[in-house]
């Protein structure tokens, strides 16, 4: 209710605004999406409050129009089993208003997933068009972060992290949420024993950062392979570095299930461009021999001696000993900190570092084997679908979802203003040439 009553002005002008037009600046604007200040210690981000504002349009659109329709096939099934177990895990809760908090967060933007397949299956070339405008959000947002680590070239990363958590973060995420950021310091990293600022730009993290950068470098590539325009090659370019200045392990990770996975595609393809593909593979090697500060983070990421490898081991360790315990109901949406620490507060940043099992240990693994089957499903359709796309626009589907899964293997993005309406809009390109059969 905190967000219904200023939307109720605000709809009836949005209803005269194109469809493609508020899309497309949606999704440019999530990387600099800002927080609004309802009450003390409450923060709203606008994405969320627009996110719900493109849903209600779409939908009083389509029921005066006539044209509302959710496409019942497999793929929206398991979606909204995936939906069902998400509520019905309120009900195993302890501290049901955490619970009710989370579920209310993700009811604020699945609906996009529909938005998105009802736009996209008009024409295929929709799906491209609103790629251009997420990429060059992802562009802008790459060069913020880029400044963001040159900077320290000329004052001290203490000095710049205090700096950028006290008058910039506030206005970006919430005087509440930056504050937690500020005391969990995760936009630094230790390289060689020195302490570095990351390239997190106006995200709570370098890792959310990380995700929508490496969700977005496929689309960037694609464009600048196709169009052969300087803007897209810079914009392939910047994001790429920026995603490396992350410092992410898990972006890494991800950009590695998409090289992969593209050399089972050209070996099955047996495709010309294959010799290009070793060629880039080569030229990673290298790189990651060479000491330099990305490889070290890299091998780090395989080093039990390393203090976050080995908590996130146990923490592993200690997820999988709680699904066994709820294996079909999970602990609550929400309520895992409490698991682990009975006086965790709300906003204390306590999770399995695992997408997956973060799922499974809160809603249950049936739940969660309805999202892999979703998202898994949605990979295989945008790899089997290469021909009736624009030429490589599958593929850069096919890796922007390998990076992601990759990356969800050390990370839980689904609670992210800005990564979970971009993963649905990449979820709804995915099943855009199944659902126009």
């Amino acid at each position: 209710m905190a967000f219904c009553i200023p939307i109720l002005p605000i709809l009836p002008i949005t209803l005269f605004l194109k469809d493609m037009f508020i899309l497309r600046f949606f999704l440019f604007f999530l990387p600099f999406q800002f927080a609004l200040s309802p009450v003390a210690g409450i923060d709203l981000p606008l994405a969320r409050f627009s996110a719900v504002i493109i849903f209600l349009v779409w939908f009083f659109r389509g029921i005066f129009r006539r044209t509302f329709r959710i496409p019942w096939d497999l793929q929206t099934a398991a979606l909204l089993s995936f939906c069902f177990f998400l509520g019905l895990s309120v009900f195993f809760a302890n501290e049901t208003s955490w619970a009710w908090r989370k579920l209310f967060f993700l009811i604020s933007f699945l609906p996009l997933y529909l938005v998105f397949i009802e736009k996209l299956t008009v024409s295929r070339y929709r799906g491209v068009i609103l790629a251009q405008s997420f990429v060059l959000g992802a562009f802008f947002s790459a060069i913020v972060g880029c400044v963001q680590v040159g900077l320290q070239f000329f004052v001290s990363a203490e000095t710049l992290f205090s700096w950028w958590t006290k008058n910039l973060l506030p206005f970006f995420l919430g005087d509440a949420f930056s504050s937690v950021v500020a005391e969990y310091p995760s936009l630094l990293a230790n390289l060689s024993g020195e302490t570095i600022m990351r390239a997190s730009a106006f995200f709570p993290d370098p890792h959310m950062h990380a995700f929508f950068l490496g969700i977005a470098f496929p689309f960037a590539v694609f464009f600048a392979w196709n169009e052969k325009r300087a803007l897209w090659r810079w914009a392939a370019s910047i994001i790429f570095v920026a995603d490396l200045l992350t410092f992410s392990r898990g972006a890494y990770l991800g950009l590695t299930f998409a090289l992969l996975g593209l050399l089972v595609y050209f070996l099955s393809q047996q495709n010309t461009n294959l010799r290009k593909l070793f060629l880039g593979l080569g030229f990673l090697g290298v790189f990651l021999f060479l000491p330099n500060p990305v490889s070290e983070r890299f091998w780090s990421s395989f080093s039990q001696e390393d203090t976050s490898v080995s908590i996130r081991m146990s923490l592993y360790q200690e997820a999988v000993t709680h699904i066994g315990e709820h294996f079909w109901t999970g602990v609550g949406l929400g309520n895992y900190p409490l698991i682990v620490k009975p006086s965790a507060d709300r906003r204390d940043p306590i999770y399995v570092h695992n997408l997956w099992l973060d799922l499974a240990v809160e809603i249950g693994v049936i739940g969660t084997l309805f999202l892999l089957f979703f998202f898994l499903r949605t990979i295989i359709l945008a790899y089997t679908q290469s021909e009736q796309r624009p030429k490589g626009f599958s593929l850069a589907i096919f890796c922007s979802l390998l990076i992601f899964f990759g990356h969800s293997m050390v990370e839980t993005p689904l609670f992210s203003v800005q990564i979970l309406p971009i993963l649905l809009f990449v979820l709804a390109l995915g099943n855009m040439s199944y659902e126009q059969k």
